[in-house]
């Protein structure tokens, strides 16, 4: 029984140095257009749908959602879409691809 479990969690996750979501066979693929509604809006039900999470899964989280210094996302929207065009994030897809793992 051991085993399996073990083979079953390998195909599912990354492991070892270096190795991200792009190495495993069932991990979740996620671009960049994924990675910003993520990073802003964070566990909100189309995320939760496009990334394959369960809907009653943010509700166990403590922090599902993310809000920015007005108290909604569009400010994360807009300081993130600031840090892009300057390429402060560096290379924001490949980045946002370990979501997936």
């Amino acid at each position: 029984m051991r085993q399996p479990l073990i083979e079953a969690i390998g195909i599912r996750f990354p492991a070892g140095t270096g190795r991200g979501q792009r190495s495993v066979r069932k991990s979740r693929k996620v671009g960049g257009e994924l990675g910003i509604q993520a990073v802003t809006l964070g566990a909100s039900p189309d995320v939760c749908h496009a990334l394959g999470i369960p809907a009653h899964r943010p509700s166990s989280c403590e922090d599902s959602y993310h809000r920015g210094h007005d108290d909604t996302s569009n400010a994360l929207s807009h300081r993130l879409e600031k840090l892009l065009h300057t390429n402060a994030v560096g290379d924001f897809e490949y980045k946002v691809c370990q979501l997936g793992s």
